[in-house]
């Protein structure tokens, strides 16, 4: 049979299918000639590539199987990858959202910049999709938000970190957050926080209104949000637009330690900022906006505070006696007393979302609220070092490593409450010999001002392994506490006594369960220095089997310049078989 074909329809067919030959013929260029470029200069060994496709080390975080890779070897063979990426490129196959020119806008950017190709080279799919993220989600300032940590939420440690992008269209504002997150995390599972401390679980990047999400943080979370806006110029909006449309909704495996809120954002920042080395082991989002800050990367800081953080940026404003008319109603308010009045009211009533005044005439304006603001980049850095000489039965040099965050008895001058959360602090003693003296495995523990709530209750938490009193040598025991308390602050917040019984356990040789109340008071005489007085008694189920009973404690530390502190301890203990009971440290404390 004979098939004959209409030049008329034939002719713009074979025009359509050859078109990308012919254009790249006619200047000169063809796929080959991009790949042969793309061979000359490297291109997919350099960092810029590598920052794209989230490489860290050998290979990817992006999951393998993730459709953010065009090839099957992508999340480790670089090469391979741009290769099939450039391959793509030409495909006139897919048409609009599936051509990967829509998918990868920034990719598309990186290859025809930095090998010097005209991009009309390529096929000019109509990207649907990605005009419509560019119009609802536009980007005229970037920031990073920090939420802080809540010791009362144990997923909240170290606090979260995430992009919001801002931008006008249509004639309104829109912002959104573009955060990354692990997925189906379930507070109440003891393996999701084995899997994610040793192992991962599946993460993703989404975009999500900011509105909503900067409430979840402020009011039900009681987590104070910092929104820290960078230094990008108008090239550098437009690429990282692109890249967050290429990671969104993609796997990406989230690990507490290995690649958490806080390295997926890094991730973000190297794409307009370049490299963004940190030199340690053990990184928090507090590092990260650290670094930003000295980098000169940071525009401007802003916070939103939660209500409970509220309450104490006022605090100063009110003495004791101000404190007992407000909290018992008893007399007749003034004005600035109404105003905490109803500061308090709402905060329990609504947790401060819904204003129901019950003092309505109070305009805060015509009042002199002084508010005291604790600047997140005052923070200290969140690793620490000690090394210091040690006297108890003989002299002795200690040495601490603590990894990750706060130290309790150190001087802060970015938060209100005196918190402490530790994780893998490692204590060396060093006599006559090496050995290890204590492993904090995770140490939470937060003293409240509760003067203007009762709904701000002190807390402690802690899972160590640690020698008994007096013991010479490697000889690790578990003890386990966990406690609550009060503490009110008295004379503008420079004195704070707290009370703190915990529920203990502790084995060595048998098990002992204890109960330890705790009393203590912390001293601020000025700016940048804390003192801290405790009392511990124990009360055992058994006998002693940690070498005392009872222990009162004298801390003391000096903030120096350039993240260094002096730092001063004192013991005496009662109930130990020792000839000595008195114990005196003095040291050096550098945070970095």
């Amino acid at each position: 049979m004979k098939v004959t074909l209409n030049k008329s329809i034939f002719l713009p067919i074979l025009l359509f299918i050859l078109m990308p030959f012919f254009v790249s013929a006619k200047e000169g260029i063809s796929y080959e000639n991009i790949i042969k470029i793309v061979d000359d200069k490297k291109l997919y060994e350099e960092k810029d590539w590598l920052y794209l496709l989230h490489y860290e080390g050998s290979r990817s975080v992006v999951d393998k199987n993730s459709e953010f890779f065009l090839s099957s070897k992508g999340h480790k063979d670089p090469k391979l990858e741009m290769s099939e990426t450039i391959r793509a490129f030409f495909d006139s196959s897919k048409k609009g959202d599936e051509h990967a020119i829509c998918s990868f806008p920034a990719r598309f950017e990186y290859i025809t910049k930095n090998a010097r190709l005209d991009k009309k080279l390529f096929p000019s799919p109509k990207c649907a999709g990605y005009e419509e993220f560019v119009e609802k989600a536009p980007l005229d300032t970037a920031a990073i938000v920090f939420a802080s940590e809540n010791n009362m939420v144990p997923s909240s440690i170290m606090g979260h970190i995430f992009v919001k992008i801002s931008g006008e269209t249509n004639g309104g504002l829109r912002e959104h957050a573009f955060s990354y997150f692990a997925t189906d995390f379930d507070e109440s599972s003891p393996k999701v926080y084995l899997d994610v401390i040793f192992s991962s679980i599946d993460g993703i990047y989404a975009l999500t209104p900011y509105s909503s999400k900067k409430e979840n943080y402020i009011f039900y979370d009681q987590r104070v949000v910092w929104e820290i806006e960078l230094n990008l110029n108008d090239e550098q909006k437009s690429y990282f637009h692109k890249h967050l449309w290429e990671l969104k909704e993609k796997n990406v495996r989230y690990s507490f330690i290995f690649h958490n809120c806080g390295t997926a954002s890094v991730n973000l920042f190297k794409i307009v900022y370049g490299g963004f080395n940190m030199n340690k082991v053990f990184e928090t989002p507090i590092d990260y906006i650290k670094k930003l800050e000295s980098d000169g990367n940071i525009k401007s800081v802003s916070l939103i505070p939660s209500p409970e953080y509220y309450l104490k940026m006022v605090r100063d404003n009110y003495d004791l006696i101000d404190i007992y008319k407000i909290r018992t109603k008893s007399g007749n308010l003034n004005d600035k007393q109404k105003y905490m009045a109803n500061l308090l009211h709402n905060y329990h009533e609504s947790m401060g979302m819904a204003q129901n005044d019950i003092y309505k005439d109070i305009n805060k304006s015509e009042l002199d609220i002084k508010e005291e603001v604790k600047t997140v980049l005052d923070t200290n850095p969140s690793s620490r070092i000690y090394t210091g000489y040690k006297n108890y039965n003989k002299d002795a040099v200690e040495i601490e490593f603590m990894p990750l965050y706060q130290n309790f008895y150190d001087v802060s001058a970015g938060y209100f409450d005196d918190f402490e959360t530790k994780i893998a602090n490692i204590r060396l003693v060093y006599d006559d010999k090496v050995y290890v003296d204590k492993i904090d495995v995770f140490t939470s523990r937060s003293i409240i001002d509760s003067s203007l709530s009762w709904g701000m209750f002190s807390k402690h938490i802690g899972f160590s392994f640690e020698n008994a009193l007096g013991v010479d040598g490697f000889n690790l025991k578990p003890v386990l506490e966990a406690g609550g308390g009060y503490a009110f602050s008295l004379f503008n917040e420079a004195v704070k006594p707290y009370v703190l019984p915990k529920l203990g356990y502790r084995y060595d040789h048998y098990n002992n369960f204890y109960v330890v109340p705790e009393a203590g008071l912390i001293i601020k005489p000025v700016e940048d220095i804390k003192v801290v007085l405790t009392y511990e008694k124990y009360f055992n189920s058994k006998k002693n089997n940690r070498g005392f009973n009872e222990r009162f404690t004298a801390n003391a530390a000096y903030r120096l310049p350039k993240n260094f502190s002096l730092n001063f301890k004192y013991n005496k203990y009662s109930g130990t078989s020792l000839k000595d009971d008195e114990e005196f440290n003095i040291g050096i404390g550098l945070n970095f």
